[in-house]
Order: structure tokens, then C-alpha cells, then sequence
């Protein structure tokens, strides 16, 4: 990979999920603590260990979905995002169309669609919502921006 990596200041919201998580291996570890020496009946734990599997398999899913947002390398090339195969790479110049959309509850996001791709990139994700979509918008052509 000799791209030069592009730099667009992002927020911090990985180590907040990273933090989420912490906190709820945390909560499952004093969990099972607590339970261990107490008297609860054999029933008790069973819902307990039904409501731990349900916020753990929860937990990973908003991982699996956010994850790979916060993965997005944004290079002179191209933009690479990871797959479960390894990053793919969308270049510049194969963008076919560009969209922003405007969400109330999602806020703005940029959609980049080429002949086989599409990615989808949040602005929340950064520092300056603006800025980030300036630096990707000044990389495809206006023509091609609906």
C-alpha cells in the first residue's frame, strides 16, 4: 500500500464503543461473581444467562455494523474499506454517482455508488462534518454529484 493516507480528523467514538464494551464484560463478570456465592435458585440463572447471551450477541451486532465505518482509509487512490475478505478498494475515478443525504435522525451521510461498489460514509464520524465532505467532494468530479 503506497498511498498516501488522506488525514481527516475523526471523533472518538471507537474507544467510546470500546469502553461500552469494557463495561459490559465488566457487568458480566460481577454478574456471575455475585451470583456464584449467592442462594438464587437454579431457574434465576437460566433467565440470567438468557438475558447476558441476548446483550452480548446485541453488542457484538452493533459492533459488526459499526466497526467497519470506523475502518474507512481514505487515500490519494481511493477510499478502502474493510470486508470480511480484506479492504476493497473504490477509486476515485470509478465513481459513477455521489449523493449527500440528509437525515434528521442520521444526520448527513455521503453515498458512493461505482459499477460493483457502494459505501456509504457517515459524517458523524468526524471531527468536522464539513471539512470531511469538502475533502471528498473536491476528489469527484461535479458532474457526477446529484
Amino acid at each position: 500500500m503506497n498511498d498516501q493516507i488522506i488525514k481527516i480528523p475523526r471523533k472518538r467514538e471507537f474507544l467510546t464503543l470500546l469502553g461500552g464494551f469494557s463495561f459490559l464484560t465488566i457487568f458480566l463478570l460481577v454478574t456471575f461473581d455475585i451470583l456464584e456465592f449467592s442462594d438464587a435458585q437454579r431457574i434465576d440463572l437460566m433467565y440470567l444467562g438468557i438475558f447476558h447471551v441476548f446483550l452480548i450477541g446485541l453488542m457484538g451486532f452493533c459492533l459488526f455494523l459499526t466497526i467497519p465505518d470506523f475502518l474507512l482509509i481514505y487515500t490519494k487512490e481511493g477510499i478502502r474499506r474493510p470486508s470480511v475478505k480484506g479492504y476493497k478498494l473504490m477509486r476515485w475515478s470509478e465513481i459513477n454517482a455521489a449523493a449527500l443525504n440528509v437525515t434528521f435522525w442520521r444526520g448527513t451521510r455521503v453515498v458512493l455508488s461505482s459499477d460493483s461498489k457502494k459505501i456509504v460514509i457517515n459524517s458523524q464520524l468526524f471531527a468536522n462534518a464539513d471539512e470531511a465532505i469538502a475533502e471528498i467532494r473536491k476528489r469527484i468530479p461535479e458532474d457526477k454529484w446529484k
